[in-house]
């Protein structure tokens, strides 16, 4: 290919300097172009340009073989992504049980019960239930939908920007897409943020003047004079997201095992709630390089991904949040939610007026906890100097595997002990497909006030 294009532009630079030759000599002459020069100067410029096209199309595809494996076409870009998410769901059923209805209502549990006549004596021993597919990444966090899953959500011509729903109150879990795979490993395509790599997306967007000459661009020939219009691209990079296995047990005896309700409550209150904080924790603030327990391991959550922008404070948290929604809009985004923190969202709530007046609800309104527009997302394990914005579904955990419970006295002594082990587990991947539309916002005093106690001015 290097070959191929240094014979092309070795083609166009003969022609040009064939050309030039013929003006010189025309010039030294005193005169113009003859009829038979100027047939062939058109002729040969016409050609010139020809091969120009040649030169930009051999251009595109000249990246070394690692850089054509990270580099993508829209077009590749979106056959990526269609794949990627092709099981995509979001939102929730209309009617769905909890998590630990899901086990005690199983075929497995059902059985064993059956075979100890409905009550499990603290001596029976060999207790070894089959694990008890729950579902999906999303039917862990909320329940199972007894009606099956939500529709598709993305469609296979497009990128992966998904239609918003409006989410309800609980993490950020309610905002992601949440897809399916079948491997240990997703790829998808990313979009490279404008500005954070010279091969990334650039708006080349200007205003452009008619072109005075029918000539290409050349020595002599400007891109003004040709009227030549300003490229711009977006440029994708393949990326993979490793899937990690989420997991913990708890102890529970043979009478909570024989009690529905109470192992109901075991599981929805401990293990489920266990495993979607620490999918959620991860989502956050999980860092690949440097996890919180060195012998665990984590993806990059949204607070250590490259690319995702930075808003810094803008005297309070309303103009911080406005300067959020503008920076995602820049990039071609629409901002579609705000995650909070508990205390951030309390001092939301309270800001007021010089007169006392709350510019949201107030305390005794009902109505959506909005900020410009835009839900307001409590988020427990948000930390208070940040607020999080952005296009939420361009974020996706991927599903890998049915997620399980199993429930067994073979663990260590369990067996003379009359303990059985419930064993929780989920396997997910986490990425962007563009990262460039989310921000962290900073935020140093979220009671500041949205006024100054300066004149206005006159």
């Amino acid at each position: 290919m290097t070959i191929a294009l240094a014979a092309l532009e070795s083609e166009r630079n003969g022609i040009l300097t064939e050309v030039r030759n013929i003006a010189a000599k025309a010039e030294e002459a005193g005169r113009g172009f003859t009829d038979d020069e100027q047939a062939t100067v058109t002729e040969r410029l016409a050609k010139a340009a020809d091969v120009n096209t040649q030169i930009s199309r051999l251009k595109a595809v000249s990246a070394t073989t690692d850089e054509i494996d990270a580099l993508m076409g829209e077009a590749d870009a979106g056959d990526l992504n269609a794949k990627a998410l092709q099981n995509a769901r979001l939102g929730f059923g209309a009617s769905r049980k909890s998590v630990g209805n899901v086990f005690t209502d199983s075929e497995g549990y059902k059985a064993l019960m059956k075979a100890h006549n409905g009550t499990i004596a603290e001596s029976a021993k060999g207790i070894n239930m089959p694990a008890v597919q729950i579902g999906g990444f999303k039917d862990l966090l909320t329940g199972s939908d007894r009606n099956g899953g939500a529709g598709t959500l993305v469609e296979n011509d497009h990128l992966g920007v998904v239609e918003y729903r409006a989410p309800a109150a609980g993490g950020i879990r309610d905002l992601v897409t949440v897809g399916s795979t079948g491997s240990d490993k997703v790829e998808y395509a990313q979009v490279i943020p404008e500005g954070v790599d010279p091969e990334g997306t650039r708006s080349g967007a200007r205003g452009v003047y008619e072109a005075t000459t029918e000539a290409p661009v050349s020595d002599t020939v400007t891109s003004t004079q040709a009227g030549v219009k300003p490229k711009s691209k977006m440029t994708f990079r393949k990326q993979s997201a490793d899937v990690i296995t989420v997991a913990h047990w708890m102890p529970a005896t043979k009478r909570a095992l024989s009690d529905v309700r109470q192992l109901r409550t075991l599981i929805d209150a401990f293990l489920r709630t266990g495993v979607a904080r620490e999918f959620e924790r991860q989502m956050l603030a999980g860092d690949r390089a440097n996890p919180v327990d060195a012998q665990y391991e984590e993806f990059d959550g949204l607070l250590n991904m490259t690319g995702v922008q930075n808003t810094p404070w803008r005297g309070n948290v309303v103009a911080t949040a406005r300067r959020m929604i503008r920076q995602v809009r820049d990039k071609g985004g629409n901002l579609t939610a705000f995650a909070v923190s508990p205390a951030v969202n309390e001092a939301i709530d309270l800001l007021q007026d010089r007169q006392g007046r709350f510019f949201g609800n107030g305390p005794f309104s009902t109505g959506p906890q909005t900020l410009w527009g835009r839900p307001r997302v409590e988020v427990p394990d948000l930390g208070d100097d940040v607020i999080l914005g952005g296009e939420w579904s361009t974020l996706v955990l991927w599903d890998r595997e049915d997620t399980t419970l199993t429930a067994t006295d073979s663990h260590e002594d369990f067996f003379v002990r009359n303990l059985v082990a419930v064993l929780a587990e989920a396997r997910a991947a986490f990425g962007s497909l563009n990262p460039q539309l989310m921000t962290v916002g900073e935020v140093v005093d979220p009671e500041a006030p949205v006024y100054t106690d300066e004149p206005a001015a006159a």
